[in-house]
């Protein structure tokens, strides 16, 4: 297939991806990531901190939560403030962030004088991604990071300084978004380092440092250094990266991040079949990007906690502009055919893309969407009591009782205890905390030590069972 045949191909085939894509946004099913950032969020914009009560007896949550991913939850408090607790409204946020991505993109088209035809594979990127797809409606800081983050390096492209302290200030923002961030700072950094006028790196290590110092604001007010130290310290998603060697297996494991599934694999794929078409012209592509590359990586190799597929999404926008960089190589040769390797790692994408948004389309379509279950089961609830319940119940019913609990805290502070998780020592975690009814979701959130169905549960009686719910009352 030809150049030509090929972009004329995508042409047609985007239109309907973005179609597709758009359809995985009617009632999509909210996450637990959805609920767990909304209730920070909600609490954020209601008492001026972030805290948690579903996290109520963790390393101090319910007070002030200070391990947090805090530009982001600042700009979902505005979201919520302009259009309420909406599910929809939350997992806007990362839908906009990504129109923000492609008409970055755009700008770096042109500003790196590619074809305007490299557009069409910035669409079909990004529309045939699935891991895109799910995080494009999902509440979580990666699409906000990672725009901001190549927002970033397309501006101190340029070299002009008032444009570098810009850049500078976008990847302290990043950084604000999560502690992850700070990946930006140092690839940033390091490519003005490199370059010709190094006080550039200067002005751009300055103004990042000054925006990424607003971290600890909430941490210098309330006086609270020793509490962010022990929450950072102990945090459960943080456990398996402190100490030698587990640092050494998560750092061991980090290649899995871009071959996880594939999902993850697809772009590599695609990253890789470039590479290996033009390697004889590797040395062609803009020094600036190679460099921001390589150093992201190996920053990020360094600092990750853990080798989650998620992570993906932080090299995304990078590797995306690597091969568009190597497709420009055959500019005015429209009608040279392209390599059998590129064609096949282009359909490969295509199928697992298209497979990912079908099948994200069937999950939507064959569960029922739970804020409308959950309104039906208010019924059944006493009305203003305190539950123990997924953290998706957040979503239209958390300003219905008087304080929730999540099924998750019970897991880390039994965890913290040493303890096993069954029904029994559930059930006396939930009295120990004067919980009044749980909701079990046996379809959407089973754990192993939910009771059987409709089981005795030591201290509550069962009102209500479904197969797929069951709820227990004191």
């Amino acid at each position: 297939m030809t150049k030509f045949k090929l972009l004329f191909t995508l042409s047609i085939i985007v239109p309907i991806l973005m179609l597709l894509t758009f359809l995985t946004y009617y009632k999509r099913f909210p996450t637990g990531d959805d609920a767990w950032f909304a209730e920070e969020t909600y609490w954020l914009l209601k008492d001026g901190v972030i805290r948690s009560e579903f996290f109520r007896g963790l390393l101090g949550w319910e007070k002030q939560f200070f391990v947090s991913h805090k530009l982001f939850l600042c700009f979902g408090s505005l979201m919520m403030w302009l259009g309420g607790n909406s599910l929809y409204v939350l997992k806007a946020t990362s839908l906009l962030f990504l129109g923000l991505l492609i008409f970055l993109f755009k700008r770096y088209i042109a500003f790196r004088q590619l074809e305007k035809t490299s557009f069409y594979i910035v669409l079909f990127l990004l529309f045939s991604n699935t891991l895109i797809i799910k995080m494009s409606f999902e509440y979580r800081p990666e699409v906000m990071m990672m725009t901001l983050g190549f927002a970033s390096y397309l501006l101190i492209q340029y070299q002009q300084k008032y444009l570098v302290a810009l850049g500078g200030v976008l990847s302290g923002m990043a950084l604000l978004c999560h502690l992850n961030g700070i990946i930006y700072v140092i690839a940033g950094f390091f490519m003005l380092f490199f370059n010709e006028k190094k006080i550039n790196a200067l002005v751009f290590g300055v103004f990042a440092t000054l925006t990424s110092i607003f971290y600890f604001y909430d941490i210098w007010q309330a006086n609270g250094f020793d509490t962010w130290l022990y929450q950072f310290r102990n945090d459960p998603a943080t456990q398996n990266a402190f100490g030698l060697v587990d640092k050494l297996k998560v750092m061991l494991s980090f290649p899995s991040i871009f071959f996880k599934s594939p999902q993850e694999m697809a772009i590599s794929i695609l990253l890789i079949a470039f590479c290996w078409t033009y390697k004889k012209s590797l040395n062609q592509l803009p020094r600036n990007l190679i460099t921001y590359t390589i150093v992201l990586v190996i920053s990020f190799w360094l600092i990750t906690k853990r080798a989650s597929g998620l992570y993906e999404m932080l090299f995304i926008p990078t590797m995306m502009a690597l091969i568009i960089e190597l497709f420009s190589f055959t500019e005015n040769k429209p009608n040279v055919n392209l390599s059998k390797p590129i064609l096949f790692a282009f359909v490969v994408y295509f199928i697992i893309g298209f497979v990912g948004i079908i099948q994200l389309i069937s999950k939507i379509n064959s569960k029922p969407y739970l804020p409308e279950k959950y309104a039906k089961l208010r019924k059944f609830i006493p009305a203003k009591s305190k539950g123990l319940v997924p953290l998706q119940f957040f979503f239209n019913e958390y300003e219905n009782h008087e304080s929730l609990l999540c099924f998750e805290n019970f897991v880390f502070q039994l965890a913290q205890s040493k303890l096993q998780a069954n029904a029994e020592s559930l059930a006396d975690w939930a009295k120990k905390n004067k919980v009044e009814f749980i909701l079990f979701d046996y379809k959407h959130n089973k754990a192993k030590f939910f009771p059987h169905a409709k089981a005795v549960l030591k201290g509550y009686k069962l009102v209500y069972f479904d197969e797929d719910f069951a709820i227990y009352i004191q």
